[in-house]
């Protein structure tokens, strides 16, 4: 049974069934502020096109370093690293301590380094190993995720140089327990790590949630 439409004295209207007022009687003036809470709207309703002008889409940690130093040998890990700043200002950005980062937040991100290595003249390196290294328990234990090998053509009057270009995605599902680092390692522990010019670099791009 249908029950009759009342306006009572206090303005309010009693009897009206849900979708009882005709398309286009409520505009965006009629609503109260605030009256479309978060729970009210559908997760199936929230789609790219309505996320396009929100603050915080697209790719939230943009970030890129340079080495600063060449050492001599193994580098566990390979530290001294500096961020580009001349052209680029870092988003979200990564934190870097002797060698071991750390992620902002939670999602996955492309890591990818490009990384220059040379032999002095005469020593006798055919090989160079760079690996990138990942720690979920905060720093207490390392895997080698990616692994790049070069090698060095062995001329006792020249400088050979090798270059390499691991890279990886890793899913960071805790930001305070995920930990990176990058590994070198020569065949005679004599190599040097070569920094002129910016050229060995790493560059770090959450590409979305995890």
């Amino acid at each position: 049974n249908l029950m009759p439409i009342t306006i009572n004295g206090d303005g309010t209207i009693t009897g009206l069934a849900v979708g009882g007022l005709p398309n286009g009687s409520v505009d965006a003036d009629t609503l109260a502020s605030n009256a479309v809470t978060t729970n009210k709207i559908a997760n199936s309703a929230v789609t790219e096109t309505k996320t396009s002008g929100v603050v915080g889409t697209g790719l939230k940690v943009i970030d890129q370093w340079h080495l600063t130093s060449g050492p001599t040998g193994n580098q566990n890990p390979l530290s001294s690293w500096s961020r580009m700043t001349s052209a680029f200002s870092a988003k979200s950005a990564m934190t870097e301590s002797s060698g071991t980062w750390s992620f902002p937040e939670t999602g996955y991100y492309m890591v990818m380094l490009d990384w220059v290595g040379r032999c002095d003249a005469g020593e006798d390196n055919r090989w160079s190993d760079i690996d990138i290294m990942l720690s979920t328990n905060s720093g207490s234990s390392y895997s080698r995720q990616k692994r790049s090998l070069t090698s060095h053509y062995n001329d006792p009057n020249d400088t050979p140089y090798a270059s390499a270009t691991p890279f990886y995605i890793v899913d960071v599902t805790n930001a305070s327990t995920f930990r990176l680092q990058f590994k070198l390692e020569f065949e005679n522990n004599t190599g040097i790590q070569s920094t002129s010019g910016l050229i060995t670099s790493v560059m770090f791009i959450r590409l979305g949630d995890t």
